[in-house]
């Protein structure tokens, strides 16, 4: 990263790796607890709440349910909307290059 890199791409850099951390996070606890309290624990030691397996609610809804906060506050609070300049006006040629004026 330079220091003359654009404020744009640093901020769209620091948002994706929030966004990694948060996964990250979230498939580390879900992989986790799905791995010692699922499929480690036999049919006998399985309860249930509201009818789901305790280890379903807690490593697959639970985390999930906090993903879906997380990526509504990094969406709205964290995430900035920001200024990418002077639009140009449409041209039936998509991928032509911007006029330019020799003045």
């Amino acid at each position: 990263m330079s220091a003359t890199e654009d404020p744009i791409v640093r901020s769209g850099r620091r948002e994706a790796l929030a966004a990694l951390v948060i996964w990250l996070a979230a498939m580390t606890y879900t992989v986790g607890y799905c791995y010692l309290f699922g499929y480690r624990s036999g049919p006998a030691s399985m309860k249930l709440i509201w009818g789901v397996p305790d280890w379903v609610l807690w490593g697959v809804v639970a985390p999930w349910t906090a993903c879906t906060i997380a990526a509504g506050v990094l969406a709205f609070a964290f995430m900035a909307d920001a200024d990418l300049g002077e639009e140009r006006a449409e041209s039936d040629d998509l991928f032509a290059p911007a006029e330019q004026t020799d003045e």
